[in-house]
């Protein structure tokens, strides 16, 4: 009964360091692992009882790779935002809605890596992040206050770039995605 921590999308393509960025993963996984310490979840499928465990370094990791689809926590990293993939099972989920405690602790083990290094700025930024064309410049001209990005997207949509979408979702709808069933 894992929890993933995925940090791929910012190792990759974020604006910290790998020194970083190993950082983070090493403080938010302890975090983590101390808030579950001993806990157990029932799972859904088997109806067995499974520890919790905390997986560092997880497959499904917030980052599919370029020119594919690209996660939540992907897509912040390309924005300079320390971002973190959390893959929670359904069985821990609902723990966590039934015992106040618990949630408590998870909401401690995230908000202190956060505390400690981001939002102190205590965390050392990749250099020429900023300036590279296909990281930190990668949304520039995208959309801003004056002009939105949703008018911007939707006037660079064309019929191949729709029928495209549409066929992703119609692929995805009816396999697995990573093992997962959408």
């Amino acid at each position: 009964m894992d929890i993933d921590v995925g940090l791929q999308a910012l190792e990759e393509e974020g604006c910290l360091t790998e020194e970083a960025v190993q950082t983070l993963r090493t403080i938010l996984v302890t975090e983590l692992r101390r808030a579950f310490k001993g806990r157990i979840a029932v799972s859904s499928k088997v109806k067995k009882p499974f520890p919790i465990t905390i997986e560092a370094d997880p497959i499904l990791n917030g980052y599919w790779g370029r020119g594919t689809v690209m996660t939540i926590s992907h897509q912040a990293a390309l924005l300079g935002i320390t971002a973190v993939q959390l893959e929670i099972p359904l069985a821990i989920r609902r723990l966590l809605m039934k015992d106040e405690a618990l949630f408590d602790a998870f909401a401690s083990a995230i908000y202190k890596p956060f505390d400690k290094l981001v939002a102190k700025a205590a965390l050392p930024l990749r250099e020429g992040w900023a300036t590279s064309a296909e990281l930190g410049r990668y949304l520039e001209g995208l959309g801003s206050a004056e002009e939105p990005l949703c008018a911007l997207t939707l006037t660079q949509l064309d019929t191949n770039v729709i029928d495209s979408m549409l066929s992703d979702l119609r692929r995805a709808d009816t396999s697995n995605v990573h093992g997962k069933t959408i």
